[in-house]
């Protein structure tokens, strides 16, 4: 099928669901397909109702659509109780006041669109790595006294690391011949770093480490940037909200923000950047530093390694059980992004 058809496909589709939210008909002045995300399938609609992101809802990762739904939306309320300083998102409710649409089997969500902002798959100055840094410190300042008990559980091992040596390990188990062969190098590299990943998990049972609600995936393309200011305009992709180590966000950062080369370029030996990293510690602290115990900062500059080798561990995971997770465009695609985590944790070591 071509793209033109496919497209004709999916505005036959939008205007069924669009139809759900208004009462009177709604012209479609422009689609397109947004982000280079892993998860959700998701379009920018220029209407003459107004502009919105409208998210084909990935259900085989999420098991409902409407307990991540309610996170966003009590959390979103939260920030504008507190008067928080950027822009939340809002999602649609339909004339039935539902978060979402089902339609064939699949699962879509209607969320304003935010104008003149653009988001970023890789950090291009280090004014930059300090804005977004800064903007995720901010959010987790005005998320502070947001009551935990409140959230719906909706990934519950997502950053369980123990979890995931032993799913790495019984990937290891289960896997192909060829697949365990070809990933033998990428496991040993593993192998002799695990002992950092051991450190912290034992850590993050201590009560020294400060646990809140974080974000747990604020990559920089999770990240708005008013296109006309370059500041800040929003913290999106809220799905994966969740109480846990208010550092696993930081290291998060810390492995997106500093790669200086592509995810599934698997030749990049010097890929880390000290100048990111420094201006991330630096934004992130402007507003977190209050928040952080003696033993987080102990674990500050220790994280974006853990959290990189979790990454690592979690495409190659992902190879040696047969690409079920992360979408791939050829054959050892998660075991390049695998390699490609791993030179980044070893430039790391080398230069923190």
């Amino acid at each position: 099928m071509t793209y033109i058809a496919a497209m004709d496909i999916i505005l036959r589709d939008i205007k069924t669901i669009l139809a759900h939210y208004f009462d009177s008909p709604v012209s479609i002045e422009g689609a397109e397909i947004l982000g280079s995300g892993y998860i959700h399938n998701t379009y920018k609609l220029t209407t003459d109702k107004g502009a919105f992101i409208l998210q084909q809802f990935n259900s085989t990762i999420f098991s409902s659509i409407e307990e991540v739904n309610h996170n966003i939306t009590i959390l979103s309320h939260h920030l504008s109780q507190q008067q928080y300083p950027r822009h939340t998102l809002q999602i649609r409710q339909t004339l039935d006041k539902a978060t979402y649409v089902t339609k064939a089997d699949k699962n879509y969500r209607l969320i304003d669109f935010i104008n003149d902002t653009i988001c970023f798959d890789t950090i291009k100055h280090t004014d930059q790595a300090f804005a977004a840094s800064s903007a995720i410190g901010e959010w987790h300042r005005y998320t502070a006294d947001f009551p935990h008990s409140e959230l719906k559980p909706v990934l519950p091992d997502f950053i369980n690391y123990q979890w995931r040596i032993d799913q790495m390990n019984l990937a290891l188990k289960n896997s192909t011949s060829p697949r365990l062969k070809a990933s033998s190098k990428p496991r040993q590299l593993i192998d002799k770093h695990l002992h950092l990943l051991k450190a912290f998990i034992k850590a993050s049972k201590s009560s020294k480490l400060t646990t809140k609600i974080i974000h747990a995936d604020p990559k920089i393309s999770n990240i708005l940037f008013h296109k006309s200011t370059s500041e800040v305009a929003a913290v999106i992709d809220l799905d994966t909200i969740m109480s846990g180590p208010l550092l696993i966000d930081f290291g998060e950062m810390v492995r997106s923000y500093t790669n200086l080369s592509p995810e599934d370029e698997a030749n990049n030996a010097k890929s880390f950047s000290s100048d990111y990293f420094h201006a991330a510690k630096e934004g992130f602290l402007r507003h977190v530093d209050p928040l952080l115990t003696q033993e987080d900062k102990v674990w500050l500059p220790e994280i974006g390694k853990v959290v990189t080798l979790v990454q690592a561990m979690r495409f190659l995971t992902d190879y040696l059980a047969g690409d079920m997770y992360y979408p791939t465009s050829y054959e050892d695609h998660n075991l390049d992004r695998a390699i490609n985590q791993l030179n980044l944790l070893r430039s790391m070591i080398n230069l923190i």
